[in-house]
């Protein structure tokens, strides 16, 4: 007599995994953006609004200043908590994309504006969106796919010694 055991399978959700990763990625633009974002600022104080490469750069307004360091402050918030973190990515992938729109538009008519709508601005707005969509789609993978089934040990399932499924005759 054969007997032909079913393994017993556990769902194991990948969402904590996953955070792990990018908890770090938002601390470290947290860091980088209120870096850049002081930075900015103390050099608008000292000399005034600045312009990188002319039309094709990327001009450090006070209000692009202002804007990275709320935004560097909302990564450090959203950082702590995972449901703070979507909320978070979702939130910035749909502003990066609404100024992708803005910045291309304006780039085109050469209007900077008060956000810097010049090209370099808009591959940086897109930059954003790009890496807030994968960061807010890499958080929920158990909506997307479902959880991972990972075996049950035969310690946990209770099963020691007792065959479970389909006996073979």
């Amino acid at each position: 007599m054969t007997t032909i055991e079913e393994p017993r399978l556990r769902p194991h959700s990948l969402a904590h995994v996953h955070w792990r990763t990018v908890r770090r990625y938002l601390a470290a633009e947290a860091v980088v953006l209120i870096g850049l974002a002081a930075a900015g600022l103390l050099a608008i104080t000292l000399r005034g609004p600045l312009s990188f490469d002319g039309d094709a750069g990327l001009d450090v307004t006070p209000e692009l200043c202002v804007l990275m360091l709320a935004v560097g402050a909302s990564a450090a918030l959203a950082a702590t908590r995972l449901s703070v973190a979507r909320r978070f990515c979702g939130a910035v992938a749909v502003a990066a994309l609404t100024l992708v729109i803005i910045s291309g538009v304006a780039a085109t008519n050469f209007t900077a504006g008060p956000l810097g709508f010049t090209d370099g601005a808009t591959l940086l707005y897109a930059a954003l969106f790009v890496a807030h969509f994968a960061m807010g789609v890499w958080l929920i993978p158990d909506r997307l796919e479902g959880p991972e089934w990972t075996p049950v040990p035969q310690d946990e399932s209770g099963q020691r010694g007792r065959s479970v499924g389909v006996h073979a005759h």
